[in-house]
């Protein structure tokens, strides 16, 4: 084989440094020099790879750990001059969720976590009450709160109070948990109230 060449194409949209070093180390597992090259390209990354029967293997693997859509095509790459049969380059877009599992999201004015991602729902569990609920990540708007605060547990009993991290009060948090007082925590603001995370 040469250097450049390959027989599928990996295309990874929606994804993040995890994800594509996820890809990497999937590929240096089946074989050493998987990876013929990668794109950077619009919404993501190319990965042209030697063995068409990684696809399939790294489609699967992503998506049982980060959720998302799997879509597998080919195209007639030319003939085989011994055989006369068509030679097809299989590609797999891997299209993730634009969610994570533990990131933070409001949807219908609540805060929840998001608990798991599979290929088309994610599992989010609300902050305040603990229950779960599953939603179509396609269909529903989810606004994600990437501002997180560093700050200190004030006080735990009878509820646990957490130094605001903008007014410096001592403030009690929605989700209640059982900490020790100067305990580091982290905490977003979600209208005017503050959830552990």
């Amino acid at each position: 084989m040469h250097e450049g060449y390959y027989e599928g194409i990996v295309q990874l949209r929606n994804c993040t440094d995890d994800s594509i070093r996820l890809v990497r180390r999937l590929a240096k597992e089946k074989m050493p020099n998987m990876i013929s090259e990668e794109k950077i390209v619009r919404g993501g990354v190319d990965f042209y790879v030697k063995k068409k029967s990684f696809l399939r293997f790294v489609a699967s693997k992503v998506q049982e750990r980060l959720g998302g859509e799997v879509i597998f095509s080919d195209k007639i790459h030319g003939i085989d001059k011994l055989t006369s049969k068509q030679i097809f380059r299989e590609t797999v877009l891997i299209n993730l969720p634009r969610l994570v599992k533990k990131e933070v999201v409001v949807f219908d004015g609540n805060v929840y976590s998001v608990f798991s991602v599979n290929k088309t729902k994610i599992t989010l569990e609300d902050l305040s009450k603990k229950n779960k609920v599953i939603v179509d990540y396609n269909k529903e708007k989810l606004e994600k709160i990437d501002k997180k605060h560093k700050t200190q547990v004030t006080k735990n009993t009878p509820q646990l109070e957490v130094l605001h991290p903008t007014t410096y009060d001592s403030v009690p948090v929605v989700n209640q948990k059982k900490l020790p007082v100067g305990k580091n925590v982290k905490v977003i603001i979600f209208e005017d109230r503050l959830f552990l995370i």
